[in-house]
Parts: C-alpha cells; sequence; structure tokens
C-alpha cells in the first residue's frame, strides 16, 4: 500500500471526530457547479445553445424562462 495511508486504526485512538464537519475545497465545489451545468447545456442543441449564448440579457433570460414555462405547463 502507499506510504501515505496508515492503515493501522489505532492511529486514530482518542481523535474525536464528533465535532468533525466536512470540508469542500472551493476548487472542487467550483467543478463540480461547472459539470452540472455543463450537463443542462447538453441538454440543448448546439445551435440552441448558440442562441442562447448571443441572447444574454436579464430580458432575454426572462423571456425564455417564460416560454419553457408555457410549453411544459
Amino acid at each position: 500500500m502507499s506510504k501515505y495511508i496508515n492503515e493501522n486504526a489505532d492511529y486514530f485512538d482518542g481523535f474525536d471526530f464528533e465535532n468533525a464537519k466536512p470540508v469542500k475545497h472551493p476548487l472542487i465545489a467550483k467543478a463540480q457547479a461547472q459539470q452540472a451545468q455543463d450537463r443542462l447545456a447538453d441538454f440543448f442543441d448546439r445551435d440552441v445553445q448558440q442562441v442562447i449564448k448571443q441572447h444574454n440579457t436579464p430580458k432575454d433570460r426572462e423571456r425564455l424562462n417564460a416560454m419553457i414555462r408555457v410549453l411544459f405547463a
């Protein structure tokens, strides 16, 4: 096994895990968010993605959201 991994559980005796908080590195969080956005973007065809990128204003986003809501209502 790796010289960096201590497989002996006795190493952790006396360590208090009760108050341990999960830690997420900011780069990992950013990568996961980007991956989620990529999956959503892949839902649309490339030509639709280009149109959305060209019309990236608050008013255009509002209109697009309204149209999608109407389509699926």
